[in-house]
């Protein structure tokens, strides 16, 4: 995780095998995402498609400011998870607080805490 450069590379390979095509539907794009692919700009000139390369862009925006580039190695996996981390509770909470892994794990670690 060198650069933005190497971060869209890896995602666009493993998209490639994944998928193996160039265009992708608006099923796949919102598997990917999680989030409506009406929000995901589109580069595409087919109707109702997305490159991989739109997906890949969406996916990494998060990590292409300056300040990352200016990071050194282990800040920069240490920002990429907890941006990641922040971004799952968020999907998590919006679903169903309950279930979330991290809302189980808390109240199974605070039950184990209590007993003893």
């Amino acid at each position: 995780m060198n650069s933005k450069s190497s971060l869209d590379r890896e995602l666009t390979i493993y998209l490639e095998k994944k998928y193996s095509k160039v265009f992708l539907s608006p099923e796949e794009v919102e598997r990917e995402t999680l989030v409506n692919p009406n929000i995901v700009p589109s580069t595409s000139d087919k109707h109702n498609t997305w490159l991989l390369r739109d997906v890949v862009e969406f996916l990494n925006r998060p990590f292409y400011p300056k300040e990352i580039r200016q990071m050194g190695r282990r800040e920069k996996k240490a920002y990429v998870i907890r941006a990641t981390t922040e971004t799952l509770r968020g999907f998590w909470n919006k679903t169903n607080p309950s279930e979330s892994p991290i809302v189980m794990e808390e109240a199974s670690l605070n039950t184990a805490q209590e007993a003893a």
